[in-house]
């Protein structure tokens, strides 16, 4: 099975995990400047935060076996395309809001009192302006809103004469922009989730410890092996397997159960999962 003679159970597995954790924090996320950590929000404000977020990705991973875990793109990669998003975002929206005058309000305001506006009923409009106005002043605002003032949004409900005024063009630009926001928070996940778990499994190594779940991957990927002694060898011990509660076994015991019990061995032998 190649595992190792003496070996002893993790007594803290969280802590080991939380120290992987915090190692990946200080390497990665320690020399960010200050306009580069508002891309952390989303994601976390400590490690032990992330790593909550991070238990809930290995569960899902650790189900069943899958392929070799894909290469991400480290944090540098991913905070660089997020800060050239950000800074051509705080342009467009610079533009935007400064278009966005009391002119551009009144005839917004005309078009839906002459009903050339469709959709934009006199009781909705003022809430929708008051946001409108609200992010004028530098406050954030829903996308949905955002989205009402676009030009292309104008037309489409019968204000033709919108194309004439360059603010919705801007406020279009901006929500386009918007729209393309990079998913910082999903692809640092994808690279901490990989790289804290290598660090995790080198650090049980280093000790010669394992934790329960190692139990049942590694001997799944031991009965891999090309020469099958060990699937044989098993056989060769328990020439029938009864497996009570078939229910509960999950893919990894399942995966091992047919390797063992698989091809030759069956004739004298076998594999009984009972319900």
């Amino acid at each position: 099975s190649a595992s190792l003679f003496t070996q002893t159970r993790v007594e803290d597995s969280e802590q080991l995990k939380l120290t992987a954790v915090q190692d990946y924090w200080r390497r990665w996320f320690y020399p960010l400047d200050s306009a580069t950590l508002v891309a952390l929000d989303p994601l976390a404000d400590t490690p032990q935060t992330l790593l909550g977020k991070l238990k809930d990705r290995w569960r899902v991973a650790e189900r069943a076996p899958a392929a070799v875990a894909s290469a991400f793109e480290p944090p540098p990669v991913v905070l660089a395309a997020w800060l050239s998003w950000q800074q051509q975002r705080q342009k467009l929206e610079a533009q935007a809001r400064e278009a966005w005058t009391a002119e551009v309000v009144a005839q917004l305001r005309e078009a839906v009192a002459s009903k050339v506006l469709k959709g934009y009923q006199a009781n909705w409009l003022p809430g929708w302006l008051s946001q409108m106005a609200d992010w004028a002043q530098g406050e954030d605002i829903e996308l949905k809103t955002l989205e009402r003032f676009t030009r292309s949004t104008l037309v489409s409900k019968g204000w033709a004469q919108a194309t004439a005024y360059p603010v919705f063009e801007s406020v279009q630009a901006l929500h386009d922009c918007l729209l393309q926001a990079p998913d910082v928070t999903e692809a640092l996940l994808n690279h901490a989730a990989v790289e804290v778990n290598a660090t995790y499994q080198r650090a049980k190594a280093q000790d010669a410890q394992f934790d329960f779940s190692d139990l049942l991957q590694n001997l799944y990927h031991a009965l891999q092996a090309p020469d099958g002694r060990l699937a044989a060898s098993i056989a060769a011990q328990y020439p029938v397997a009864l497996v009570d509660e078939f229910q509960d076994t999950d893919p990894w015991q399942f995966g091992s159960l047919v390797k063992i019990y698989s091809g030759e061995r069956l004739i004298d032998g076998g594999l009984i999962m009972i319900g």
